[in-house]
């Protein structure tokens, strides 16, 4: 994407609308969300800019509350899925990576240990594995 396609992005284009409500409570709270805001703790309006310099930002000639944001992952005070009910998928692709693996491992024991989740899905062959006619290709 080049700078002036980036231009064109507005924060409609960002939102996310599918998830419903924050209504399960996070396994979290008590530790590490009762510090409040920190760059630990996801704030529920806290945005990430997607503008990597002040030039682009600027040069898009609005208020920062209209600029273009994504929304952070991060532990929350509100979760939209109940963990001890959640399915959690991870999937990977591309060329070497050294320390993935100890990404998902960490992962996998964050979601176990401290929000509950037992289930935890990975995709043989990348994106490819999340199609029906993905691994039996290769089988």
């Amino acid at each position: 994407m080049d700078t002036d396609e980036q231009l064109q992005l507005t924060p409609e284009h960002l939102a996310v609308r599918t998830l419903g409500e924050l209504t399960f409570p996070s396994p979290l709270d008590g530790g590490l969300l009762e510090r409040g805001e920190s760059m630990h703790y996801v704030g529920e309006h806290d945005r990430v800019l997607v503008d990597g310099t002040l030039g682009v930002a600027s040069r898009r000639g609005v208020p920062v509350e209209e600029l273009p944001t994504f929304e952070p992952g991060g532990p929350r005070r509100k979760l939209y899925f109940d963990p001890k009910k959640t399915k959690v998928g991870i999937v990977t692709c591309g060329g070497l990576c050294p320390g993935l693996n100890n990404v998902i491992r960490g992962l996998v024991g964050e979601l176990a240990e401290h929000y509950g989740v037992h289930s935890v899905l990975g995709f043989r062959d990348g994106y490819l594995g999340l199609t029906p006619w993905g691994p039996s290709l290769w089988s």
